[in-house]
């Protein structure tokens, strides 16, 4: 059953995903869509993408992806991509 949990786990982060760029973008993404996505954010952030600003839990980059910039918000604890803030939202890096 855990392996089952996991999986919904994954899926609902990416339908999440999914939602957030329709809603926020106007981009329909598929689910492979956003599985790209989120291994393009993981490589970027690997290569130096410079982080717009994090929290306790999660770390907030700017991602270009079939060429619409996203603002992604990503959870290191989960190593996911977990959400998509609305284009122009100001980001305060907390100290």
């Amino acid at each position: 059953m855990a392996k089952k949990k996991r999986t919904e786990e994954i899926d609902y982060s990416m339908h999440h995903v999914i939602q957030r760029a329709q809603e926020r973008y106007g981009v329909i993404l598929t689910e492979k869509n956003a599985k790209e996505m989120d291994a393009k954010l993981k490589s970027s952030i690997a290569s130096g993408n410079r982080m717009l600003g994090k929290d306790a839990e999660t770390e907030i980059y700017e991602l270009e992806y079939d060429g619409v910039f996203y603002i992604c918000v990503y959870n290191p604890s989960q190593d996911k991509l977990t959400t998509l803030l609305p284009p122009g939202t100001r980001i305060k890096m907390r100290k």
